[in-house]
């Protein structure tokens, strides 16, 4: 799995400090069940000729530039060639619209929160039979309908 962290989102823009954002970084680095999977933290603005930090436990920082967060996040998902294991966490009803479309996952901020900090090792979706009723396939159709059905400035 890729978790696909909105960073101001989570933390609470605009009312976001710079101990905040470490925090965050600090509850994911700390996050047992995080420590197999590649978590990316996505924040709005900062240095563009530096835009990716990584740190220890599979952790990395991005941050989108002249773009939004939330472009950066949907351009990730667009481009990823295993979307299926792409886990956006997000509140913003409109990144997770966009993420679906396609092919990623989503899951809501204290969802995510409370997954991380539970003991036991229970699912993250709510509804588990969703994603065993799907066929293995499912994301190449999507995709091979939205090439037939949308012109590809869509």
């Amino acid at each position: 799995m890729i978790y696909l962290l909105d960073g101001y989102n989570i933390i609470g823009l605009p009312k976001s400090t710079e101990n905040e954002c470490i925090k965050l970084i600090l509850m994911i680095k700390h996050a047992k069940k995080l420590r197999k999977h590649a978590v990316i933290i996505f924040f709005d603005g900062g240095n563009f000729l530096n835009n990716k930090i990584s740190l220890p436990n599979n952790i990395k920082l991005y941050y989108s530039g002249e773009r939004t967060a939330d472009e950066a996040i949907i351009d990730y998902v667009r481009r990823g060639k295993k979307r299926e294991e792409m886990i956006v966490v997000t509140k913003d009803r409109d990144l997770q619209k966009a993420v679906k479309y396609y092919g990623g996952n989503t899951i809501d901020n204290e969802e995510f929160i409370e997954y991380i900090s539970r003991e036991k090792n229970k699912p993250i979706y709510k509804d588990e039979s969703l994603s065993k009723r799907l066929p293995a396939n499912a994301h190449k159709i999507t995709e091979e309908l939205r090439k037939l059905w949308l012109d590809e400035d869509e």
